[in-house]
């Protein structure tokens, strides 16, 4: 899922920065809004997210924060687009009569089925957070 909030980084879609050098300050900045994106979806969605599994960018994101601490409200802007982002790409792809007939778009299963893999994986979601995903 993190992955998926770079790919919407290409020029044809929200058009940010990705050949950054590992490492670097706009590296690390592409890495802050694809977690807070990534964050903010997989809430939406019901899916936990464990920060944990990528503290080895958090030394970059903290001198990146420390050179300009504004970078954080501009790294939620862009993270927002990413989650506006991802739901409308379904909504732009051309309606078939397989759609209309409450089947599910290319995109609809593979996101459903990255779902399903990663919830499957993590056995020890907190108890809220079942909670929050049955209400879904």
């Amino acid at each position: 899922m993190h992955e998926l909030r770079h790919w919407t980084g290409h020029e044809s879609r929200l058009n940010r920065q990705l050949m950054n050098q590992f490492g670097s300050d706009d590296y690390a900045r592409e890495e802050l809004r694809a977690e807070i994106a990534s964050m903010m979806i997989n809430r939406e969605l019901g899916m936990p997210h464990d920060p944990e599994r990528h503290a080895t960018y958090v030394n970059n994101w903290v001198s990146v924060l420390e050179k300009d601490p504004t970078e954080i409200l501009h790294a939620c802007r862009d993270a927002q687009k990413i989650q506006k982002y991802v739901p409308s790409f379904q909504q732009q792809q051309q309606i078939t009569p397989e759609t209309v007939q409450n089947k599910l778009t290319p995109e609809e299963e593979l996101l459903n089925r990255a779902k399903e893999i990663y919830l499957s994986q993590n056995s020890l979601l907190f108890k809220t957070e079942h909670q929050h995903r049955q209400k879904r």
